[in-house]
């Protein structure tokens, strides 16, 4: 797990440390049932990049963050 310090442009918005776009915010929801568990991962906030269809979360409000790839009902 490689994490990554995302860096912000002038309009204080992150961009893709892969692409250099900047990438859009996403709150988080509600508290999902998938297969019949709680899926928590859909209530946490995370930065996506539409681009590169991946997002980043942070890791306890460290300032680093982790990438994944967008699940495919998403891109």
């Amino acid at each position: 797990m490689a994490l990554t310090k995302l860096e912000k442009n002038a309009d204080k918005k992150f961009i893709c440390p892969k692409c250099g776009k900047e990438m859009r915010y996403d709150a988080g929801g509600t508290v999902k049932v998938k297969d019949g568990k709680v899926d928590m991962e859909s209530a946490l906030p995370r930065q996506i990049c539409d681009d590169c269809g991946v997002f980043y979360r942070e890791l306890l409000n460290t300032g680093y963050y982790d990438v994944f790839d967008l699940p495919p009902e998403e891109k």
